[in-house]
């Protein structure tokens, strides 16, 4: 029986196949966008799911509050991690580990610059990472022990068992490999490739044992039924009871299950994050799906006369409204679960190139358990919402009507719901096509702003074995190849500035005035390498020692300082050595790109930085400058790989999550409007059918092909029309309301609604005109004669 009714369906879509395949292909398009997005939901909260421990681990992150305003901070001090486990109740285990920074290590030629972090040991059975190779207990108790992921291993020694095997790092220092932990993946947090005792970089910290200084991350393992409440209450106090005084420094838990999707506080607290875009594209993946039920709505019903005869006989034959619906609600599914197997064949396609916009790597596995169940389920919820209606449509026709061949005149309610829906679908479309506008404006006009230096023909990379020792040669020897404009060492990149304190004193200074301020050491290249400009003073002296107590502030540390920010006065580091301003740089932008210029200060202390920066000179063959740079580089530090990054690749990176956002509302604008007019062709095509005769008469009574290509246009622009009145005041509320997140943002112009609205007037009047021409061009004795 199911069989027969199967094999009945088939034909009737075989039957209608132009109506079969817009309703298939926009159901195929909708799933397969839908499908998409779904992934990429699944992946986002999955993050950090390879941890069993994940429920019970925190990250240890601190509040601290500067002229009134709360900024929360990521690092904590050297004893932490050892202080809360043996003093608070609750904590099971604690660890510290380093940031993550890549380091060299070489087996005889073999030579690798990989991620890698320091931590305690305690780290291992806290992540409980599943180890290929050697045991995790005890792995890291050695001094020069190390534990590689499974890649690192292979590409040192391949298949063999590199247990007990010596890397060495840098060149000098030698570790033994005691473990082989499995890769972890791209859903991660972690993103290390290797892990040693932290204990080899205590002694390069001069303030490891100091509870006011934050230079290292700490995480915490709970009890299972610990109160979290009550050690986060605890914490708040925590580092003012270790240090004897009113150090305003708050620690808190921070869950490693909201490390992904929450991360982002404002004024102290959890504030949106990257969980208000996986809500706002699950919305906008269902509203796509949407979009395509309406077609198949639209285009069911629309063809409804064609079926009106079937209906009757199969009511006269006996068959009850009930199995009238259930037959046209199952042909629904059916045509639901074909666009499924379309779909799927669309998002294998689709794939790579869904990975590359969204920067993962997600795979699709049709034979595992949980994808199965998502396209059955995605299959039968489609085809009941879009065949829902049509269904009760068609069952409701009168057998007497339809059997005396008296035409079925669709009825007001039929056409007014028809015209809604085909305005939902506009309205939707015409809303996205605003929000790609606008957020693109929002993220040029953010680009284009005034920085305060220049980071175009500006490469950098991480500092390793002798380059800060031997930076003169260096510099001179890049000086040399007339490409290289100019040189610099730094702490961090021009774009950030990862050190800062308050603990700055000058003549004046209020008892309440306490600003946060950000300090970098440098080489005295630094404010020419960056392409800085003087407001005042002078630039550091190329002798860096000649300037060991001077410093360079910006405009807006100098503001903060009133009368005293001037080129002359002197700060005083903690109240004690005193620091002379020997020059003030105009404001530049780092950390937070849509926030007004920080307060900051260069020190001219060249020794133990982190960056080298290389600017070339404008118009020259990059490519040849760089294979340059590398020959020097290899010559002046040997052993050591020629890696570098451009500066101006890291500045977009920081409005990666912006961009994918207006390219991800750009790719859905196309395919909503794709599928909307997909379905407003075959509803064309349905009006022109039903007044051929009318376009007969007009014509043998004179009417040109343009004016019955208008006429059968017109409604269908109107429609497009109170669309875009719908969708301009929506589209204006919200993202006026998205942009009030950025303190520098760009303003909402009408042009950009007429734009959208133009847009859409044109697509849908493409569409319409070419079913109207082709039905003003058909002879009207052909559609005269003919019933």
């Amino acid at each position: 029986m199911l069989k027969n009714y199967i094999k009945t369906t088939l034909r009737s879509l075989l039957k209608n196949r132009s109506y079969s395949f817009l309703n298939i292909t926009g159901l195929a398009i909708g799933i397969a966008c839908a499908s998409l997005i779904f992934l990429w939901v699944q992946d986002e909260f999955t993050y950090n799911h390879n941890f069993a421990k994940r429920d019970n681990l925190y990250w240890l992150k601190n509040n601290q509050t500067y002229e009134g305003k709360i900024s929360t901070f990521i690092g904590g001090p050297g004893p932490l991690a050892k202080g809360i486990k043996a003093d608070i109740p609750g904590i099971k285990n604690a660890a510290r580990m380093s940031f993550l920074n890549p380091q060299l290590f070489a087996l005889g030629e073999k030579s690798i610059n990989d991620e890698r972090q320091y931590a305690d040991k305690e780290i291992l059975p806290m992540l409980d990472m599943p180890f290929v190779h050697g045991n995790p207990a005890g792995a890291l108790d050695q001094l020069n022990a190390v534990v590689i992921n499974e890649t690192m291993a292979k590409k040192f020694f391949g298949v063999a068992d590199p247990i007990g095997k010596t890397l060495r790092m840098n060149h000098e220092q030698g570790f033994i490999v005691t473990g082989v932990f499995k890769d972890l993946p791209k859903n991660s947090t972690f993103q290390f490739h290797w892990l040693a005792p932290i204990q080899n970089i205590d002694h390069k910290q001069p303030w490891q044992t100091v509870w006011g200084a934050n230079w290292v991350l700490a995480y915490a393992e709970l009890e299972p039924n610990a109160n979290v409440a009550a050690i986060n209450k605890t914490l708040a106090h925590y580092i003012a009871r270790k240090m004897n005084n009113d150090n305003s420094t708050q620690f808190f838990l921070f869950a490693m299950n909201d490390w992904n999707l929450h991360n982002n506080f404002v004024d102290g607290k959890m504030s949106g994050g990257k969980i208000q875009y996986v809500k706002l594209f699950s919305f906008i993946a269902w509203i796509i799906l949407l979009i395509a039920c309406i077609n198949f709505m639209n285009l069911s019903t629309a063809r409804s006369e064609q079926r009106a005869k079937e209906v009757g006989v199969r009511k006269v034959m006996g068959a009850g409204k009930g199995k009238l619906i259930g037959q046209f609600i199952g042909e629904a599914v059916i045509m639901s679960f074909i666009a499924v197997i379309l779909a799927v064949g669309l998002i294998y396609l689709a794939m790579p190139s869904f990975n590359n916009l969204v920067q993962k790597e997600m795979s699709v596995n049709i034979l595992e358990p949980s994808h199965i169940i998502y396209l059955l389920v995605i299959g039968a919820v489609t085809g009941l919402l879009a065949g829902s209606y049509p269904a009760f449509y068609l069952s409701s026709f009168n057998p007497i009507t339809v059997l005396k061949n008296i035409r079925i005149k669709s009825s007001a309610g039929s056409g007014f719901i028809r015209q809604s829906l085909v305005v939902i679908q506009f309205t939707i479309s015409v809303f996205l096509i605003i929000g790609t506008v606008i957020i693109y404006q929002q993220i040029q006009h953010v680009k284009t702003r005034e920085l305060g230096y220049n980071k175009d023909n500006l490469i950098y990379m991480n500092t390793q074995g002798k380059m800060v020792d031997h930076f003169s040669s260096i510099y001179n020897d890049l000086k040399k190849t007339g490409l290289v404009e100019n040189a610099a060492l730094s702490d961090n990149r021009i774009i950030e500035i990862g050190s800062n304190t308050d603990n700055y004193k000058w003549e004046g200074k209020a008892p309440a005035t306490n600003p946060l301020i950000s300090w970098q050491n440098v080489s005295p290249q630094f404010i020419a390498t960056a392409g800085m400009k003087l407001a005042a003073g002078r630039d550091f002296y190329l002798q860096s020692s000649l300037d060991s107590n001077n410093v360079i502030i910006n405009e807006t540390f100098a503001k903060i300082m009133g009368k005293a920010g001037h080129v002359g006065s002197v700060l005083r580091d903690g109240g004690r050595h005193p620091y002379q301003i020997v020059g003030i740089v105009k404001d530049f932008l780092f950390n937070d790109m849509y926030a007004p210029a920080a307060p900051a200060i260069f020190n001219s202390h060249p020794g133990g930085t982190f960056i080298l920066s290389i600017r070339f000179k404008q118009g020259i063959d990059l490519q040849g400058a760089l294979n340059k740079v590398g020959s020097i580089m290899k010559t002046d530090n040997p052993g050591y790989p020629f890696e570098y990054k451009f500066i101006d690749d890291d500045f977009n990176q920081i409005f990666k999550t912006e961009t994918l956002t207006g390219t991800l509302a750009g790719v859905f604008a196309g395919l909503a409007i794709f599928i909307s007019c997909l379905g407003l062709f075959g509803l064309a095509a349905y009006t022109a059918e039903r007044r051929i005769k009318e376009i007969g008469i007009r014509k043998v009574l004179g009417a040109s092909v343009a004016g019955l290509a208008g006429l059968l246009s017109k409604d269908f622009l109107q429609l497009v029309g109170i669309s875009c009145l719908i969708a301009f005041p929506v589209a204006w509320w919200a993202l006026n309301n998205w942009l009030q997140s950025y303190q520098y943002r760009v303003g909402i112009h009408w042009w950009v609604f007429a734009i959208a609205g133009i847009l859409a007037m044109l697509i849908a009047l493409t569409t319409v005109s070419f079913q109207a021409i082709k039905a003003a061009l058909t002879n009207p004795v052909k559609s005269l004669r003919s019933e």
